[in-house]
């Protein structure tokens, strides 16, 4: 099963890729990076994915655990964004608790 995550590079970049630890080094395969922009029409900020590696034959890469400063799982939002862009184009429904009393 992959493991989506959100990365955190030491350079401020921010990715969400299919993540493995390996040792000392995080494998990612098909990262995207996230970029934020504001729509016109409303003045909000909103997130944009982009292929991290445009110019890769093959979409993985290895990093050194000293150049990340942080993960995260993703909102389910933001996942479901990924996998139909990027991944497996599965979109995961968000659950919803019944309350009863």
């Amino acid at each position: 099963m992959d493991n989506i995550m959100m990365v955190r590079l030491i350079t401020g970049e921010e990715l969400i890729a299919k993540v493995q630890l390996a040792e000392d080094m995080l494998q990612i395969s098909k990262p995207a990076g996230i970029v934020m922009q504001g729509d016109p029409s409303s003045g909000r900020a909103q997130m944009g994915l982009v292929d991290f590696l445009p110019m890769a034959a093959k979409k993985e890469i290895s990093l050194h655990v000293s150049k990340i400063l942080f993960t995260y799982e993703p909102m389910a939002d933001v996942e479901n964004a990924y996998n139909s862009m990027f991944g497996s184009g599965l979109v995961v429904p968000q659950k919803k608790s019944i309350l009863t009393i």
